[in-house]
C-alpha cells in the first residue's frame, strides 16, 4: 500500500510538471504513463519472485507481459489517432481562416484601389489619404478597421502612408498559426494572421502565420 501511494504521488508530480513545462496534455500523459509502467513491471517481477510453483510463476509473468504489451500498443495507437485528428482539424480550421481572410482583405483592398483610381484631377489624394477618408475605425484610439463576428475576423490597419496601406486579419477566436512565437498585431503570440499590402500598383496578399 505504501508503494502504491508513493507511486501515485510521483505520477501526479510528473504529470503536472511536464504539463506546465510543455503545455501538452499528451506529453504529460506519456510521462506519467512511463512512471506507471515502471512501477507495474517492478511489481510484476516482484510478484513472480514470491515463493510459488514454477508453473504459476510463468503464468503470472506471461499474463503480465501480454497485458503490459497490449496496453502499450493500445496507448500508442490511441496517441497516433488523436494526434492525427487534432492536426487534421487544425489544418481545416486554418484553411477556412485563410480563405475567409483572403476574401475579406482582397475585397477591402480592391475597394480602396478603386476609390483611389477613380479620383478626378487636378486634386488627387494619396492612397493613404483615400484610406483615411473612406475608413471608419472601431474607435478613435484603435487601429481596428472592422470586427466581423460572422466571419470571425478582426481587421487592423498596421501601416498607413502616402505610398501604401497595410491591413492585417486575425481571428476573433484564437486560431493557432504555424509558429507559436509569432508576434501578432493585437499583442498575442502564435495566432494565425494574414496581411494585405495595397499600393497604387495593386494588392499583395501574404499568409504571415
Amino acid at each position: 500500500m505504501k508503494w502504491v501511494l508513493i507511486t501515485s504521488v510521483l505520477v501526479i508530480i510528473v504529470f503536472v510538471s511536464t504539463f506546465f513545462a510543455t503545455h501538452n496534455t499528451w506529453a504529460a500523459t506519456n510521462a506519467a504513463g512511463i512512471v506507471c509502467m515502471v512501477y507495474l513491471l517492478i511489481f510484476l517481477v516482484w510478484t513472480a519472485r514470491v515463493q510459488q510453483p514454477v508453473k504459476r510463476r510463468w503464468w503470472t509473468l506471461s499474463i503480465g507481459i501480454v497485458s503490459v504489451a497490449g496496453t502499450t500498443f493500445f496507448w500508442a495507437t490511441f496517441h497516433d489517432t488523436t494526434t492525427w485528428q487534432a492536426e487534421t482539424l487544425h489544418t481545416i480550421h486554418k484553411v477556412i481562416f485563410h480563405g475567409v481572410s483572403m476574401d475579406v482583405l482582397r475585397t477591402k483592398g480592391m475597394k480602396l484601389l478603386g476609390a483611389y483610381s477613380e479620383q478626378k484631377p487636378p486634386r488627387q489624394l494619396t492612397i493613404g489619404e483615400v484610406f483615411r477618408k473612406e475608413t471608419t475605425f472601431a474607435n478613435p484610439d484603435s487601429s481596428i478597421v472592422d470586427v466581423n463576428q460572422e466571419s470571425n475576423l478582426r481587421i487592423f490597419a498596421e501601416a498607413v502612408s502616402d505610398t501604401h496601406v497595410v491591413l492585417v486579419a486575425q481571428g476573433i477566436l484564437p486560431i493557432d498559426g504555424e509558429t507559436r512565437f509569432f508576434q501578432n498585431a493585437d499583442g498575442r503570440k502564435g495566432m494565425a494572421q494574414d496581411r494585405l499590402t495595397v499600393t497604387k500598383r495593386g494588392v499583395v496578399y501574404e499568409i504571415q502565420n
